[in-house]
Parts: C-alpha cells; sequence; structure tokens
C-alpha cells in the first residue's frame, strides 16, 4: 500500500468524529457525501470540484461524470443548509474551549484575491495580501473579495476558526464593512461569553467597533 493512501487512512479515521458532527447539519440521506466532499477539500492543495469528484468512491457514481454530476448538484443545492452545519460547527467548538481562564479571539481583515477574474458575482476590488512589492511601494489592487476572519486560541499550539465570512462590498448584499465585523464579532462573542478576549489590530480601530465593545463592557486588546 502507497504512503499517501496510508496517511489518507489516518486522516480518515482521526477526522471522523469531527466529520461525523458536521455532518448532523445536513439532511441524512446526503451525510455519506457530505463526509466525503469535506475530506477531498481538506486532503487536495486545490480543491475544485473535479478533483474532489475524481476521489469520491464509486458508491456516489458510476463514472466520473456521474460523481462530479452529483457532487453539483449537492452543492448548488437550496436544501443545504449551511446554517445548519455552521451551528454544528460551533456546538464542537464550544466544547474545546478551556474549561478556565480567558478565550481569546484573534481578529484579521484579509483578501482572497482574484486578479485574473473577470465574471465572478460581486467582484470587489482589494488590496492583494499576498503581494509583496519592494520597499516604499504598496500592495497592489486587484479584484477579489474581503474576508472577515476570527480565530479562537484553544489552548497551546490550537487555534480554530469561529467566523470566516467572504464578503463584497459592490455585490448589493453587503450594508458596509464595518457591519460585516460588527455581525463577526457578535458571532465570536457569542461562543466565548463573558471570558472572550477582543484581540485585533488597527485594521480594527473604528468608532463603531470600540462603541460596541465598551457598551457591552466586553474585554480587548
Amino acid at each position: 500500500m502507497a504512503a499517501t493512501e496510508v496517511s489518507i487512512g489516518r486522516l480518515q479515521r482521526w477526522l471522523e468524529p469531527f466529520l461525523s458532527a458536521l455532518a448532523l447539519g445536513v439532511r441524512e440521506v446526503h451525510r455519506d457525501l457530505f463526509r466525503a466532499t469535506l475530506l477531498g477539500v481538506l486532503r487536495l492543495p486545490s480543491p475544485y470540484v473535479a478533483d474532489v469528484a475524481r476521489g469520491l468512491g464509486e458508491e456516489f457514481g458510476r463514472s466520473f461524470w456521474a460523481r462530479e454530476h452529483r457532487l453539483l448538484r449537492f452543492l448548488a443545492s437550496p436544501k443545504l443548509a449551511l446554517s445548519r452545519v455552521k451551528a454544528a460547527y460551533r456546538r464542537l467548538l464550544a466544547s474545546a474551549l478551556p474549561a478556565t481562564g480567558w478565550v481569546f479571539l484573534f481578529a484579521d481583515l484579509s483578501d482572497l484575491a482574484k486578479p485574473h477574474a473577470r465574471t465572478m458575482a460581486g467582484l470587489d476590488w482589494v488590496r492583494d495580501g499576498s503581494d509583496h512589492p519592494p520597499p516604499g511601494e504598496k500592495k497592489r489592487i486587484v479584484r477579489g473579495y474581503w474576508l472577515n476572519e476570527v480565530y479562537v486560541d484553544l489552548g497551546p499550539g490550537r487555534m480554530a476558526p469561529v467566523v470566516f465570512d467572504m464578503y463584497s462590498l459592490r455585490s448589493g448584499e453587503t450594508l458596509s464593512q464595518t457591519h460585516m465585523l460588527l455581525r463577526g464579532m457578535e458571532e465570536a462573542f457569542e461562543l466565548a461569553g463573558p471570558r472572550g478576549v477582543w484581540v485585533a489590530d488597527r485594521g480594527f480601530d473604528n468608532g463603531r467597533i470600540l462603541d460596541a465593545l465598551l457598551a457591552r463592557g466586553r474585554h480587548f486588546i
């Protein structure tokens, strides 16, 4: 047996409790496909739908085309209630929080650069965080989406995402960047409770965010 097959088997066994808990957020008839899809995304460097479909077993379709078609229909289905999956994930995080002490919440405003994209829905203009210009020059402005990220500290060497929202200010669906940051902050504190400590850099130096923290008597750095 190839070493990669052994490592994938170990990864699957290690992740099985996590995947099964998340799968409770989808309809029972789709849970096996949901678990297989998540495992495929986690083990692939570039999780394109076609690559994930190639890794699915024959129980999901006799041919590659059948598996890809089934996966596309599943991902596009309005019955795939991601809010329920997110709720299942938050319950897992809540059970993993430290029993005592502060719960640190690390906030970061980032981007998903798509410099070559032209027809993707709601493309915005973002400052490419992966760009490394010469000293004195600014990072390039490219097409893409904004990312609002919040991570929770679960103990030494253990962090997990609480909020990972992709949005565009040009989509017509986002009120403002501040609205997204405030929403993410509220979701993070719902998890951490009164022990939560908000940790952010100057990208969050916003009067409305500071007012919200102070008004609710929350701890922040």
